[in-house]
């Protein structure tokens, strides 16, 4: 009896190893996608979240000088000026008793950041800085205000203009850079005689 030789089907070791190596590769690039996303998403989270608390900051300021009296803008503190770095007023939202508060952009002395500076805020219980530490101001930030004379009734609610403008860094490497403005006017209203 003869018999018959039945060939058998299936995949070689070279078949195997060729469809593993490719198999590798693509999830390593699919892998490295996913790294990079998540790095991208958090990049993008912590940007979103630093600007939110200059928003915050921005509109701390604006509430405060709202119901402020007395604006002095420097430099030299007079009662208007068209690029002042530093602000006084007399809060009035201060119970019992209305307190001086001061607004600061301030050159810091970094050479990490040439040029780049930080907000403070300055009251009789002490001196704070508003910024978070990866945000660097730059030259363009500052203050205009416009109708606060000292001492007259002329019934011109005083108008400030605050400027936000620098640089947010992550990681120690530049990321992006930003530029906030927002308008405010006294609440105060005086009464005409």
């Amino acid at each position: 009896m003869i018999k018959s030789l039945k060939q058998e089907k299936g995949f070689t070791i070279i078949e195997v190893m060729i469809s593993l190596g490719l198999f590798i590769v693509i999830m390593i690039i699919g892998v490295g996608a996913l790294i990079n996303a998540n790095n991208v998403h958090k990049k993008n989270q912590k940007i979103r979240s630093i600007l939110d608390n200059l928003s915050f900051v921005m509109e701390d300021m604006s509430r405060n000088m709202r119901t402020g009296t007395e604006f002095n803008c420097s430099p030299g503190f007079s009662p208007n000026c068209a690029d002042g770095k530093s602000i006084k007023f007399t809060n009035n939202n201060v119970v019992p008793t209305p307190e001086l508060w001061q607004y600061d952009f301030v050159d810091a002395l970094n050479p990490s950041y040439p040029g780049m500076g930080y907000i403070q805020k300055t009251t009789p219980s002490g001196t704070n800085i508003l910024n978070p530490d990866e945000v660097k101001f730059d030259g363009n930030s500052g203050f205009i205000v416009i109708g606060a004379p000292l001492g007259s009734a002329d019934h011109i609610q005083p108008y400030i203009i605050i400027k936000f403008s620098g640089f947010i860094y992550y990681k120690n490497e530049l990321v992006t850079p930003f530029y906030l403005e927002t308008a405010v006017s006294q609440r105060l209203i005086d009464t005409l005689p």
